[in-house]
């Protein structure tokens, strides 16, 4: 994915969370918020508690390819993608599935969703 599509500063994943604007599914769980900017940028976030190193680190990898994708579609926004646990066992075309739903959700102006369970 490449450098400016990538959510890299503390204070900007902080700015997301802050928002309160989120969106969630059986694998992920969307936040975004509006950013002002020539395109839309990603964060994604794997607790250490899914799994070990290797297997969080192939699952960032199947969502940074999904949203490099689906990133000149999207209005711009900036998105933090959480994974859930079901995230590690979900196929590829899953997951791309479910991150273009809730992207295409949170482009319609997707109000902040209770959390599910």
């Amino acid at each position: 994915m490449q450098r400016y599509l990538r959510l890299r500063r503390g204070l900007d994943i902080r700015g997301v969370y802050a928002s309160r604007q989120s969106l969630g599914g059986t694998y992920l769980v969307l936040h975004f918020r509006p950013n002002g900017l020539e395109n839309s940028r990603f964060g994604f976030a794997i607790s250490a508690r899914l799994a070990k190193a290797v297997r969080r680190n192939l699952l960032r990898r199947r969502l940074r390819a999904t949203a490099q994708k689906l990133a000149p579609t999207l209005s711009k926004m900036d998105v933090v993608v959480v994974a859930r646990p079901g995230a590690l066992e979900a196929s590829y075309a899953e997951l791309e599935e479910e991150l273009r739903r809730l992207l295409a959700r949170a482009g319609q102006g997707g109000a902040a969703q209770p959390p599910a369970g």
